[in-house]
Formats: C-alpha cells, structure tokens, sequence
C-alpha cells in the first residue's frame, strides 16, 4: 500500500509539473514572408483613413478600358504598376518588423484625358506610395501602412489580380 501511495504521489507531481511547466509556453505567431506579395499584380480597393474610406471603383475602371489603373507589382528589386494614366516605378527597401519604404517614385509624364473618379487623385495615390512605412497581409490583401499630406494614418488596401 505504502508503494503504491508512493507512485501515485510521484506521478501526481510530475504530472502537476508537466502542466505548470507547459502554462508558460505560448504559441510563437509565424512571421510573414515578403515572398506572398512579390511576383503578382495587386489592384487597389480601398484606402482607409481615420476620417473616411475611399472606395475604388474597379468595375467602372474596367468599363472604361482602364482596369489597370492604381496597380502595384512587387519583384526583388523595385515596386512597379500604373495610377491614373502614368506608369510608375520605384526601388524599395524592407527593413525589421515588416517595414518598407519607396523612393524615390518615377513615372511617366502623360496627361489624363479621360475623366476618372476623382476621389483619388493620381497625385495623392503616388503621395501615399511616398509615405509607405509598413506592410502587411489581412484576409489575402495587401495593406500598405502610410500617411496622409496632414499626418493622419491610412492603409492602401490591394486585392491580388
């Protein structure tokens, strides 16, 4: 009986010790790999500020043959894509924690003749590309982490193509 009062005792304590050593352990979040954005077309849907949305209007873009208008792609080296009309270019540098920056930004120089909805200028869509701090992924997006003339944050939401 006094054996067996003993394992039981042993065995109740490593098992105790067992779960507070396991209490502590968390689960570590897997960093995400700058490897899911490159080498595909993103689509501009959204920018997001503190005061408001901005919604692009992508199927009217289409119907207006400009459905590669505010497109991002993303290779080893620079980011390139088209705004509204002009094609742009830029090197970009990542750094820790997910950050990013673009610059300087090189386009073409064509003027617009065809009217577009001009809740996003061309001009202040290369704005917040100049201001990029940090990227990240959200529900299979491309959230690009920027600030608007004033300061205020905003995110440039990407959809893939």
């Amino acid at each position: 009986m006094r054996n067996g009062l003993k394992m039981f005792s042993l065995m109740l304590m490593a098992g105790l010790t067992a779960v507070a050593c396991a209490g502590g352990a968390s689960v570590k979040q897997q960093p995400l790999s700058f490897d899911a954005v490159q080498g595909k077309s993103w689509m501009l849907v959204e920018v997001k500020t503190d005061s408001g949305s901005v919604m692009i209007n992508r199927p009217a873009l289409e119907a207006n043959g400009m459905g590669d208008t505010y497109t991002l792609q993303i290779d080893a080296e620079r980011i390139s894509g088209k705004a509204a009309p002009n094609r742009y270019f830029a090197p970009y540098q990542l750094g820790e924690d997910q950050h990013i920056s673009f610059k300087p930004i090189a386009g073409t120089l064509m003027i617009s003749i065809i009217d577009i909805k001009a809740d996003l200028t061309e001009r202040e869509y290369y704005d917040y590309l100049d201001q990029v701090y940090r990227w990240d992924i959200s529900d299979g997006n491309l959230e690009l982490h920027t600030l608007t003339k004033d300061g205020e944050a905003a995110v440039l939401i990407f959809s893939w193509q």
